[in-house]
């Protein structure tokens, strides 16, 4: 089984893989995702647009948009490669070591559930407020 038919089941019982994740904590696209694969299976030495645009059969501006989001995310580094002549500067596309992508992934998964765990614990104090204040409003309202 591949890690993108793998999944993780939640506390509702839905089931979601490691698309649902990307998708949900940097609002990666199927795309974005399937860029950042093939990258990666290039290795250090990196690929083109033009190669990725044979290989994924997808439009040339489709992967420079989703090579920008995975430039700007950090996942993929861009280097401007030597000049072959006038016209346009050529990029080459290498994806960050893997066990760095997953580093960061994890580092950035555990700041947000951290982040959810302050609020959900603000949302327990404000519900607590709230039902403290109710039941004197209840308790005085009885003893008049």
């Amino acid at each position: 089984m591949s890690i993108f038919e793998r999944k993780v089941r939640l506390p509702t019982g839905k089931e979601i893989g490691i698309h649902d994740i990307l998708t949900f904590c940097y609002g990666l696209s199927e795309t974005d995702i399937e860029v950042l694969r093939q990258v990666a299976e290039y290795g250090k030495e990196g690929t083109t647009v033009d190669n990725l645009v044979k290989s994924l059969k997808l439009s040339r501006a489709s992967i420079s948009r989703s090579l920008t989001k995975l430039v700007d995310l950090g996942f993929v580094i861009r280097r401007k490669l030597p000049p072959s002549g006038a016209g346009r500067p050529k990029y080459v596309y290498v994806a960050i070591a893997p066990k760095e992508l997953a580093e960061r992934i994890q580092k950035d998964i555990q700041q947000c559930t951290q982040s959810a765990m302050d609020l959900i614990e603000e949302f327990a104090a404000m519900l607590t407020s709230r039902i403290k204040t109710e039941k004197e409003g209840s308790e005085g309202e009885a003893s008049s």
